[in-house]
């Protein structure tokens, strides 16, 4: 870290010494995949490539939250959900914003369709709880906590979220 602003103590941004453009190389890879004309062989090629950077740059710095986004990006499209996983759960520890948990909560919802892995439900539930708890004016969290409960059939609990929500 090259400098922070603080207020009341506390850093509210930072200036960090950017040690390598290998984010920006990977970057550029994978704005590539956006290419319909190519093929498949090019499309895994270009994939493989962006991912290896991406890893390079975690090597040097474990938060790099672009690295770790575009890890998550790039594994989505791959059969390697053991990898897809890991970096989810990084993303969202590194930087548990309400658009990381939410796109997290979409992953785990799309692997739970797919798989239904109990374990990947237990990993919305908790997200949802999570933003839920902080961001209490939310009413879009509390409306996806109880369409979770709804949807496996626990209405009094979707409707004593929904009443939480209207408190």
């Amino acid at each position: 870290t090259i400098h922070t602003i603080d207020v009341a103590g506390k850093p509210i941004a930072a200036i960090i010494k950017r040690e390598t453009k290998e984010d920006f190389e990977a970057y550029k890879l994978k704005n590539q995949l956006q290419n319909t004309n190519l093929s498949t062989e090019e499309r895994v090629d270009i994939t493989m490539q962006a991912i290896a950077k991406y890893r390079s740059v975690l090597e040097n710095d474990l938060n790099n939250e672009s690295a770790l986004l575009g890890l998550v990006e790039l594994y989505s499209t791959t059969p390697r959900m053991d990898s897809l996983l890991y970096f989810v759960e990084r993303l969202i520890a590194v930087c548990p914003n309400e658009n990381y948990l939410g796109y997290a909560a979409n992953i785990y919802s799309n692997l739970y369709q797919a798989t239904r892995d109990q374990n990947m439900l237990t990993n919305i539930f908790a997200i949802y709880q999570k933003m839920v708890n902080e961001n209490p004016y939310s009413a879009q969290n509390y409306y996806q906590l109880a369409m979770l409960y709804s949807q496996l059939g626990n209405k009094n609990k979707a409707t004593s979220i929904m009443e939480e929500c209207m408190q």
